[in-house]
């Protein structure tokens, strides 16, 4: 180096290393920010899959389903209740209330989205982009109805949930 200051070559060196420094200083902030957006989504996902579950499952319970049947379409499932039995306060019996037609619950997914008992399911700033409903019944009359979705996000990520609910196929007591 001469005393007059720095040569054309420093120069250039020095431009190219704080271009390939902040090069790598935006990459790194963008690959920050594209963590931190699929994190959100996922976060997004999972609370809107939690609070789904929460009312498929509350909803089921409080309908205390006896029976069951599939739909003529599929991915459907018809959950009937055919009685209930309820305890009065100051009495020493138990009172049975028999449903004839028995009450219907009717969980199904269609171009529509995810239908809940009559009502269909939006989720919020998610798409429901698809849904499998399944039941299955073991030998001694326990029902397993699974319902499987997905939840799209507008990001194009999909993230997949599922929950079970089981229950006993019960015959109305005898009058």
């Amino acid at each position: 180096m001469n005393k007059r200051g720095l040569s054309i070559t420093e120069l250039l060196v020095a431009v190219i290393i704080m271009a390939i420094a902040f090069s790598l200083v935006g990459l790194l902030i963008s690959s920050f920010q594209n963590a931190n957006h699929r994190i959100e989504d996922e976060a997004r996902a999972n609370t809107e899959a939690s609070t789904l579950i929460a009312f498929i499952e509350r909803d089921i319970d409080e309908f205390s389903p006896t029976d069951y049947r599939a739909c003529e379409t599929g991915d459907c499932v018809i959950l009937e209740n055919h009685f209930e039995e309820t305890y009065l306060p100051g009495q020493t019996a138990i009172v049975s209330e028999i449903h004839d037609p028995p009450l219907e619950y009717t969980i199904s997914y269609d171009a529509a989205g995810l239908t809940l008992g009559g009502e269909i399911y939006s989720a919020d700033k998610l798409t429901i982009s698809s849904a499998a409903i399944t039941f299955d019944e073991d030998a001694n009359g326990n029902v397993d109805v699974r319902i499987a979705f997905t939840l799209s996000s507008d990001s194009g990520n999909d993230y997949d949930y599922s929950t079970t609910h089981t229950f006993k196929v019960q015959s109305p007591p005898a009058a």
